[in-house]
């Protein structure tokens, strides 16, 4: 049985850093460490609150890199709406929409679907399992569409925002798996 998620708040300040917040009081663990690269969905540690244990999430429009974190401890309280840590945007997502957006270079009615990140790209949940996407299945706004790995940690890339389409169909899929990519190289063609 898995732990029910619950997203971070989210506060955006002029500079461009994002702060993200504890969602409820709780002593919160496993944070992400500085330097670590986050999208949409991306795990953000746990929060227990009395013996209730839940996962954390990065919320949707979010993508960047972990800034040095205030916080030393593993294992530390947190009042509601307390700043856990602050994400910075990177290269390939300075407008956090932009981390799964249209490209230009797309034929008319469709958009291609970018990687947030470097790292290498699966489709599917592990060897043999079927593509979270496969050609000519239906996507939708938080949907899973692949997982890229990062330094032995599995982010998924989560499909919407932007101007993608909701719901969209997989027309292409432009990536093998177990391929290497790049931030902002396209992943999928969509319609």
């Amino acid at each position: 049985m898995s732990r029910p998620s619950l997203v971070l708040l989210l506060r955006r300040d002029p500079s461009g850093e994002v702060a993200l917040c504890a969602p409820k009081v709780g002593v919160v663990t496993d944070a992400p460490a500085p330097g670590s690269l986050l999208g949409p969905g991306s795990p953000a540690g746990r929060l227990t609150q009395l013996a209730r244990r839940f996962d954390l999430r990065v919320p949707p429009g979010v993508a960047g890199t972990v800034a040095d974190s205030h916080r030393k401890d593993r294992s530390y309280p947190v009042a509601y709406g307390e700043e856990l840590f602050r994400v910075v945007a990177t290269v390939a997502a300075e407008d956090p929409a932009r981390v799964l957006a249209a490209s230009p270079t797309a034929t008319a009615g469709t958009h291609r679907v970018l990687a947030p990140t470097d790292g290498v790209f699966y489709r599917g949940s592990g060897p043999g399992s079927p593509p979270f996407a496969p050609v000519g299945g239906r996507l939708a706004a938080g949907q899973t569409l692949g997982l890229i790995e990062v330094m032995k940690t599995f982010n998924p890339i989560v499909y919407g925002g932007g101007v993608l389409p909701d719901p969209a169909e997989v027309v292409e899929v432009l990536v093998g798996d177990g391929e290497e990519v790049r931030a902002g190289q396209p992943l999928l063609v969509v319609r």
